[in-house]
């Protein structure tokens, strides 16, 4: 029998909560935003391709600058923004400490299409955001300016007189599968940074049940499977770059399959927690986020076959 939880494409997108302590993230014009060179308008189209939601900049001097001051705890934070190049090819740099030191971001800026953009630092608390046009005459589109506690970029959170706090995304599935057998297959890609922490894309009841998860430590092609005795795993491709499936097997023995690539067979300790519940993008805590889209979700109370599990993952 097969549980299909997600059948097609992506349906679900997995984020740890953050705060965005940028305000007026979409309106440059708003006096939180200190202006040196800027000329400002509330002009452009945005990211939702609505007129006049995002800022237009101009800079009417070289190294013109658009700056605020946060009230943000100490801690590692992400600052980004989307840029739309509209004319000119001056350098654009960010910053998180007032300009003390600026990171370029040119080379990832795009005419006339809206790009991502960030920085991640530990600068102190209430540091000071912003950006900086290096050649009079330029001009971008800005739209959702954001600071948010954490090592990567999330999807933006929108504000205006106050930070907002975006809560994590949770889903579950109560009595999902069989403890002492089973299979299970899903397709993920991840924003989560190598090196930065831990991935759960699919997890039981409890830490003894890690169906499918990677390591901070290692690089996000290697995916694990554990029971709570033993642990195995399979590489594929990296999930930070591509859409890769990963199939995890339990009963009577623990494997995992890597955009078809099987990993060493070991022995299953014969239960997989005790609930069946299962946990879509982080662990049962509710941390540990994929940070992420995941797509098909599959889960078989059956254990397929090796060729089966590279079928499926292929």
């Amino acid at each position: 029998h097969r549980y299909t939880l997600f059948p097609y494409t992506t349906l679900f997108r997995s984020e740890p909560s953050r705060v965005n302590n940028c305000l007026w993230g979409r309106d440059a014009t708003n006096a939180a935003w200190t202006k040196s060179n800027v000329t400002a308008g509330k002009t452009a189209t945005g990211l939702d391709n609505v007129a006049n939601s995002a800022s237009r900049l101009t800079a009417a001097a070289n190294d013109a600058t658009l700056l605020q001051l946060l009230t943000a705890a100490t801690g590692t934070r992400t600052t980004s923004v989307w840029i739309k190049r509209v004319s000119g090819s001056g350098t654009v740099s960010l910053t998180r400490n007032g300009g003390t030191g600026w990171t370029d971001i040119t080379s990832s800026l795009v005419t006339g299409t809206w790009v991502p953009v960030a920085l991640t630092s530990d600068v102190g608390a209430n540091p000071t955001v912003g950006l900086k046009m290096g050649t009079s005459g330029d001009v971008i589109d800005v739209d959702c300016f954001q600071d948010e506690n954490g090592a990567w970029r999330t999807s933006p959170i929108l504000t205006t007189t106050a930070a907002v706090t975006r809560n994590a995304d949770v889903l579950s599935y109560a009595s999902a599968f069989d403890v002492t057998q089973g299979t299970s297959l899903c397709s993920i890609k991840s924003d989560v940074p190598h090196n930065t922490s831990d991935i759960y894309f699919l997890n039981g009841d409890s830490a003894n049940a890690r169906i499918g998860y990677l390591l901070s430590a290692v690089a996000k092609t290697t995916s694990y499977v554990y029971d709570g005795t033993s642990n195995t795993t399979a590489a594929g491709l990296s999930v930070t770059t591509n859409i890769s499936k990963r199939a995890s097997r339990w009963g009577p023995n623990l494997r995992v399959c890597a955009d078809g690539t099987l990993g060493a067979q070991v022995a299953f300790d014969g239960s997989m927690g005790a609930t069946a519940t299962l946990y879509v993008g982080c662990s049962q805590a509710s941390i540990n986020h994929l940070s992420g889209n995941i797509g098909e979700v599959h889960v078989w109370n059956a254990p397929l076959t090796d060729a089966q599990m590279q079928q499926v993952t292929s």
